[in-house]
């Protein structure tokens, strides 16, 4: 592609509220890496390519800190 677009993701831990600007971010959601995965599967058309590219490039990169995000 020829965008020139940045992608984000963040991992940590939250016990409370995420105060957003809604003018910036439309949604905000929680889930672990094992679930983004299986929606990369069951529904690939619903993410930019970028994001595919960052998170693929994150598990290629950084697989043994990202498994430990799990559901808790």
């Amino acid at each position: 592609g020829s965008e020139h677009e940045l992608c984000h993701v963040y991992l940590g831990y939250i016990d409370g509220a995420v105060h957003a600007n809604d003018h910036e971010i439309e949604e905000i959601r929680f889930l672990s890496a094992a679930d983004l995965e299986a929606e990369f599967e069951s529904q690939p058309d619903q993410f930019t390519p970028w994001f595919r590219m960052v998170w693929h490039a994150l598990r290629s990169n950084h697989g043994e800190p990202l498994s430990r995000y799990t559901d808790v």
